[in-house]
């Protein structure tokens, strides 16, 4: 994390020497990321007792379902809070969190509390937000002195105080983390719920307990919430992926990878260190880099000038675009049963776009769904968004989503009028990057909810089809049977079963380009 002065500098002015540009790379005066949450708690979201508890919920969730995706097991996750006399050290109350995911390989505890990794430190890797379980703890050994596992902020590792093997005596494996932390239930408790309830829709594949307990000598009370696996098919774990040059927006990531890499000269650098770089392009950046740059150069003896120019001609020169194989959406069929079977609507249609789309050298690929009607809804549009199958309950009102959907969506063109309907509209975008503007991700977005508009209006006249088929089966076998009080009993009689079906076999084929959740039992 860049600071913009060494220790004992201003961190504020961030201005070096011209002198300093011709020194040996890599020249950047840093902080550890444990210790930048140590003095930024706010970023972290641990500024505030309920921030605090809802963004150490939030770690240990998504770390625990990060941890069962990356080997392919179902997520079973448990989460207890129990609210208790306040603590020394405390300001509040006392807030235990527990959070398991069953069949995870056992965890380490370095693995659970091992150096802080910021955006541009971690591997470019979609699906996984999260910070390892690893800024609660932080925040946790600010606030109480009690640290679940205690973090050297400067030096950025771990106090391993105890580790130890335990024979389990319960029917599960695999991780539980108990946390003791300023928390306040009253302020952020409904947030806590809803993200669950969020969390549920976008990953059927795993089942949710939830349990809030409350013992203090003014409440006494248990909020209980569980969410069934709906399906067992999950999506394919994200690929682990190089940088694409132009989504380098730092010097600090190309020092990163210049420390990192065992290609020694330029030339291999540029070539394996990034994606989409052929010999012959990489040749030519190095020839307007610098006169005595070439591509025997050492990458180790590039001064920071150098390096400057290098990320200028990746911000300046035309790349072929990533591919997005890297990426792993959720898929149709899978959101479609999340959204209804946890929020009831009465139709749902879900779109996920055929191909990555890219945004400033990062492939991304929008999924969205809309759905019409049900208890769950307010009037109006509702908005559900997602970023990598994480909710974003705090990011709505000026994202591209929300805009889109209320300003560029002509929902009277599909039948379906905003002010009168319960609408909801779901989009989740799944990227090595998460940029929620810009006029290409608004395009993506705008395709995808039209797609599942048109989707809709189709369902309404093969709803009000269905209407129809009953009651002209019904006129239709009623005049057989009067055709064989008129012609004798050897005239053929069709019930209104068999005319009911036979009409629905012909209404399937004229339709058969659609595809749609109908949400009624007794539909085609």
């Amino acid at each position: 994390m860049e600071s913009g002065g060494s220790k004992g500098e201003s961190k504020t002015t961030g201005k070096r020497k011209a002198s300093d540009l011709n020194q040996k790379s890599p020249l950047v005066f840093s902080e550890s990321l444990a210790e930048f949450f140590a003095e930024n708690t706010n970023i972290a979201g641990f500024d505030d007792p309920g921030k605090s508890l809802y963004s150490t919920v939030r770690e240990l969730v998504e770390n625990a379902l990060d941890s069962a995706e990356s080997i392919q097991e179902l997520p079973l996750v448990e989460v207890t809070i129990i609210t208790g006399p306040p603590t020394p050290g405390l300001q509040s109350s006392r807030s235990t969190l527990r959070a398991s995911a069953r069949l995870v390989r056992p965890l380490g505890a370095y693995s659970l509390s091992g150096p802080l990794a910021g955006p541009s430190e971690q591997p470019v890797r979609p699906g996984y937000l999260g910070l390892q379980h690893k800024a609660g703890p932080a925040s946790t050994q600010l606030q109480s002195k009690q640290p679940c596992a205690h973090i050297h902020t400067i030096r950025n590792i771990p106090h391993i105080h105890l580790h130890e093997k335990i024979g389990g005596n319960e029917n599960w494996h695999g991780a539980e983390i108990k946390v003791v932390i300023d928390g306040n239930w009253k302020t952020y408790g409904s947030k806590i719920l809803e993200y669950m309830r969020q969390m549920a829709v976008i990953t059927p594949y795993a089942e949710f307990k939830f349990r809030f307990v409350a013992v203090t000598p003014n409440e006494n009370g248990v909020v209980e919430k569980s969410y069934s696996r709906l399906t067992e098919e999950m999506p394919p774990v994200p690929v682990e992926t190089k940088y694409h040059p132009s989504a380098v927006d730092s010097l600090h990531i190309i020092q990163r990878l210049i420390g990192q890499t065992k290609n020694q000269n330029l030339l291999d650098f540029l070539q394996h260190e990034f994606v989409n770089i052929p010999k012959a392009q990489a040749k030519r950046l190095i020839a307007k880099m610098a006169p005595d740059v070439t591509s025997e150069t050492q990458v180790n003896s590039l001064t920071l000038q150098q390096i400057a120019c290098m990320n200028q001609l990746f911000q300046h020169t035309k790349f072929d675009d990533p591919s997005g194989n890297c990426l792993a959406p959720l898929g149709d069929e899978s959101f479609c049963e999340g959204i209804y079977k946890v929020l009831q609507p009465k139709m749902v249609a879900t779109y996920t776009a055929k191909s990555a789309q890219v945004y400033q050298g990062h492939p991304f690929i929008v999924e969205a769904g809309v759905s019409m009607g049900g208890k769950c809804f307010k009037q109006g549009i509702n908005i559900f968004l997602f970023a990598n199958r994480v909710p974003l309950l705090f990011e709505q009102d000026a994202d591209v989503v929300t805009t889109t959907a209320t300003k560029r969506i002509k929902w009277e063109r599909y039948k379906i009028f905003k002010r009168q309907e319960k609408i909801g509209v779901f989009v989740n975008i799944v990227s090595t990057k998460i940029p929620f503007k810009g006029s290409g991700m608004a395009k993506a977005v705008k395709t995808c909810l039209e797609d599942c508009c048109n989707q809709l209006r189709s369902l309404d006249l093969k709803r009000n089809m269905s209407f129809y088929i009953d009651q002209a089966a019904t006129a239709c076998a009623s005049i057989t049977e009067i055709g064989r009080d008129l012609n004798g009993p050897d005239t053929k009689v069709w019930t209104k079963e068999e005319l009911v079906r036979d009409f629905r076999e012909d209404c399937k084929k004229v339709s058969k380009y659609f595809k749609v959740l109908l949400c009624f039992n007794n539909y085609f």
